[in-house]
């Protein structure tokens, strides 16, 4: 699928469909609603992070920035509070943001990261989607389920193509 809207349309009703079917939005509250409302459009064009024209890319970089400021503001602070989740998600997201830039050290032909690589497999929705435990197992599930919904799409459409 070219389109990121499509990505992100196809992500939303998968989740809805299996949060439908299986009652889990009785079970959610207003946080992981607000959560979820961000978390499942982004995680479903994740996958194509390592594309130069990416929205995953464009909206990993500006949250990435911010949110490495928030991570060593909140490091400086993590001796007065315990907010360890809260850092390991923005640790996360630092990652994301630098990871990003990681194929231009290697040559054409050796990237680790190309497209279809290691962003474009399931073991990578597992991992980033497992760090979103920290919000819960509901808001980690909406993650993979967003991911997947990608890797899904993609297929169904090199398949009709």
């Amino acid at each position: 699928m070219d389109s990121y809207k499509g990505h992100i349309i196809v992500g939303v009703i998968c989740v809805s469909i299996i949060f439908f079917l299986f009652d889990i939005f009785e079970k959610m509250n207003v946080w992981q609603w607000i959560l979820l409302g961000v978390i499942v459009p982004y995680y479903s064009v994740l996958p194509d992070i390592d594309q130069k024209q990416s929205k995953a890319r464009e909206w990993t970089t500006t949250v990435g920035i911010l949110f490495s400021l928030m991570w060593l503001i909140l490091f400086y602070f993590q001796r007065v509070m315990d907010i360890v989740p809260v850092i390991s998600v923005l640790a996360f997201l630092a990652f994301l943001w630098t990871m990003r830039y990681f194929n231009i050290f290697f040559k054409e032909g050796e990237k680790p990261f190309a497209h279809r690589g290691i962003w474009h497999g399931v073991v990578f929705g597992v991992i980033t989607s497992s760090v979103l435990l920290v919000f819960g197992w509901i808001v980690a599930l909406g993650g993979f389920l967003g991911y997947g919904s990608h890797l899904v799409a993609d297929k169904i459409s090199s398949l009709v193509s």
